[in-house]
């Protein structure tokens, strides 16, 4: 049966028409998909896919904005109970490039307690509702394979994505894309496994996994960060609709498109509308969905600070937290100048590969006094090859530093100045603070 009817490319026409608010095209042919479900269904065909382009990118009609004066704004919605929305305060804030303050991407919901409490209510109605118990696993791995099969058809098309809004290397948006997409393999391949815990460790004799009743936790608050906008999300959204959790996704404001593709993705593939919701927003106006008591499991990344902030409200509820380590390497005795001119180039790289970006990125190098005098020059020379410039241009190289540090400049030189203070040995350092923009 073919998935993209002239009935189902009228409807997604005039939800554009619309600006896109009102009801979901996709969401309107959950009913029937899933009836007609099978164990010998197929999967969605490229022709389908390719059909739904109009509909998987929110800005596939006039793209996504490049350089100054490009009038390709679009304007982002919440999706809410099935519906494209804009927040209940008509509010919205203009999100820029990171790379060019002066090129304008999107408008971006600011929502408020309102929209929070009306994602709540949906996802929580569906809960009680008990709808999970009716839905199989075997439909659930189907919807998650056909989002793998989408991320595969469109993978040019969503590195072009993550670039624009998050300004990357080629590389770096790979390594964030494949993520997602490995996740969607591995998950819905091994997931039977893993709701048994038969991937983990016994914690103690007789106790594999928290989820070892083998039942769904319940709505889950997914809240995400700006560095990897796509294979994060996905490892917590993949995982949630697989195990029968409604989620919310509150994903980074700069990654407001890659947010709107994630959850077109999992329409386009089948999933229940009504497990899926997304809320789009600013620190305290939607503050309450990480803390409300309806949600069962919040999944956050990002400071220690914001995650200890969720935990204090939600008290005894569950709370998963990924953040950024302090991530040191040893480096043993024994290496030949070959051998550390290699290691040097990799250390480098983990330093400065996303500008210093990643939750994995490197904080120091340690190692006997004979092989420090030996590595630390290496490293420097290697630093000489990077340059500092736009990701995003089609001749950036893999050693390109671009825009988005961890910190302000201002706080690289105050570390300095302190290091200079404490007697140490200064082998690297830039005065220039100038802001950019």
């Amino acid at each position: 049966m073919t998935l993209v009817d002239d009935k189902l490319r009228s409807a997604i026409r005039a939800f554009n028409e619309k600006g896109q608010l009102g009801p979901d095209p996709l969401a309107a042919r959950y009913a029937d998909r899933r009836a007609a479900f099978s164990l010998f269904a197929r999967q969605m065909s490229e022709a389908d896919i390719e059909a739904l382009r109009q509909y998987l990118f929110c800005y596939a009609e006039k793209g996504i904005a490049q350089k100054p004066g490009d009038a390709k704004k679009v304007v982002v919605r919440n999706f809410i109970a099935g519906e494209w929305r804009a927040p209940a305060s008509g509010e919205h804030a203009e999100m820029a490039s990171p790379a060019d303050r002066r090129v304008k991407l999107f408008d971006v919901p600011a929502s408020g307690k309102q929209d929070v409490e009306a994602a709540l209510a949906a996802g929580d109605k569906v809960w009680k509702s008990l709808a999970w118990a009716d839905e199989g696993l075997a439909y659930r791995k189907q919807v998650v394979k056909n989002v793998a099969r989408i991320l595969n058809y469109f993978t040019e098309e969503y590195l072009h994505e993550i670039r624009q809004q998050i300004p990357k290397t080629r590389l770096e948006a790979e390594k964030d894309f494949f993520e997602a997409k490995r996740a969607c393999d591995h998950l819905e391949g091994s997931f039977e496994a893993a709701i048994k815990g038969e991937m983990v460790p016994d914690m103690f004799a007789g106790q594999k996994y928290w989820r070892d009743a083998w039942l769904p936790a319940g709505l889950a608050a997914i809240v995400t960060p700006m560095n990897f906008i796509w294979g994060i999300p996905m490892i917590h959204l993949a995982g949630a609709y697989l195990a029968g959790c409604p989620w919310i996704l509150k994903g980074h404001p700069f990654a407001a498109l890659t947010n709107t593709s994630m959850v077109r993705a999992f329409l386009a593939a089948g999933a229940d509308p009504r497990f899926v919701q997304k809320v789009e927003g600013f620190g305290k106006g939607i503050a309450p969905l990480a803390t409300d008591h309806r949600v069962a499991v919040t999944a956050v990344t990002g400071s220690s600070d914001t995650a200890r902030s969720i935990s204090a409200g939600r008290g005894l509820a569950r709370t998963r937290f990924e953040g950024g380590g302090c991530n040191w390497s040893y480096v043993d005795d024994g290496y030949s100048d070959e051998e550390l001119s290699r290691i040097a180039a990799r250390l480098t790289y983990a330093k400065l590969g996303l500008s210093s970006h990643k939750c994995t990125g490197l904080h120091g190098v340690s190692g006997t006094r004979a092989t420090l005098d030996r590595l630390v020059p290496l490293i420097v020379a290697e630093m000489d090859r990077w340059q500092a410039g736009d990701p995003r241009a089609p001749d950036a190289s893999d050693r390109t530093l671009g825009p988005l540090m961890v910190h302000k400049a201002q706080t690289a030189l105050d570390l300095v100045s302190e290091a200079r203070k404490a007697g140490l040995k200064i082998v690297r350092e830039s005065t220039d603070s100038t802001p950019r923009r």
